[in-house]
């Protein structure tokens, strides 16, 4: 079973001129983000440089190994994404720099080790998503941003051509794929397409592995009444499904469950319109509280099925 598998995580030792040469080429990425202009790169590269001019060592740093041999970043902090930016920056622009500065730079910064703990590509991939998620406690933005590269060939583009059916471009397609994905995932497990892959101790990212392989071998048609549905309940949540319940007021993991919940509800009872038992403050706290695995979700349904 997959519950029992281990993760093969290995750790490598480089320096920073290493790192810099692989991301010239194009074998280190970094993961598409909603913003980072908040941040304030220049104030973070200062801060780095200055730490590691004084021997201070650049903070372990958590990798996806892609079978291609490419290294995807897990790194949140963006500390390494902006110090290999400003590395190419300086690159191109050398003349800007003193001949002293530079010998100094080299010895202090290009020269200072970078430990990368690299998540093996042997590993299932969800067994990547697992780790990412524990260590970086990512948002459902940079979630979905690193599935869509890891799942690439699995299908992952496909959600992306179905949500620029509702907004053909624009960054916030991240959130919109983020919530049909788990959309896909409810509407297979409430129908028991999952049980195939014996997913009863499978936990969420194992079921969004298992939706997206059961994905290829639904009919286009199958596929497209999910996501007319998912339309009508996404903008209906937008709006407040009742006058008094808002689910504006929810982060974006808590509404991704409400809809995922609701939609299983109209699955099981075709006419079903009784979205005010989500008012009720204890399927509130059953669906924020769910984690999603294959047992957290059928505890948390049984419990709303009661309440229908």
């Amino acid at each position: 079973m997959y519950i029992s598998k281990r993760a093969i995580i290995d750790t490598r030792k480089y320096d920073v001129r290493e790192i810099f040469f692989r991301y010239k080429q194009g074998k280190v990425w970094f993961y598409e983000k909603n913003a980072t202009a908040w941040k304030k790169p220049k104030k973070i590269v200062r801060e780095v440089l200055w730490a590691l001019m004084r021997g201070i060592p650049f903070p372990p740093v958590y990798a996806s190994e892609l079978q291609t041999g490419e290294l995807l970043i897990l790194d949140k902090s963006d500390k390494l994404r902006f110090l290999l930016e400003y590395l190419k920056h300086r690159e191109e622009n050398i003349r800007d720099f003193r001949e002293e500065d530079d010998m100094y730079f080299t010895k202090d910064v290009m020269y200072s080790p970078i430990i990368l703990y690299v998540i093996d590509y042997m590993n299932p991939k969800y067994m990547h998503m697992q780790i990412g998620k524990f260590v970086e406690e990512w948002t459902p933005t940079q979630e979905q941003s690193i599935w869509d590269i890891l799942y690439r060939k699995e299908g992952a583009d496909k959600l992306k051509e179905m949500v620029k059916v509702i907004r053909p471009s624009g960054r916030a397609n991240l959130t919109l794929e983020y919530n049909l994905l788990y959309f896909i995932m409810s509407d297979f497990w409430v129908k028991g397409l999952l049980l195939s892959y014996q997913s009863e101790e499978s936990e969420k990212f194992q079921l969004l592995e298992n939706t997206m392989n059961e994905m290829k071998y639904r009919k286009s048609e199958e596929l497209e009444e999910i996501f007319d549905e998912f339309i009508t309940l996404y903008f209906v949540a937008q709006q407040g499904v009742t006058r008094n319940y808002v689910l504006k007021s929810k982060n974006t993991e808590e509404r991704m469950k409400y809809l995922c919940f609701m939609h299983m509800c109209k699955v099981v009872e075709k006419d079903f319109t009784n979205y005010r038992i989500f008012e009720l403050k204890e399927i509130q706290n059953k669906v924020e509280n769910c984690d999603m695995s294959y047992n957290d979700i059928k505890r948390t349904f049984d419990f709303i099925e009661r309440k229908i």
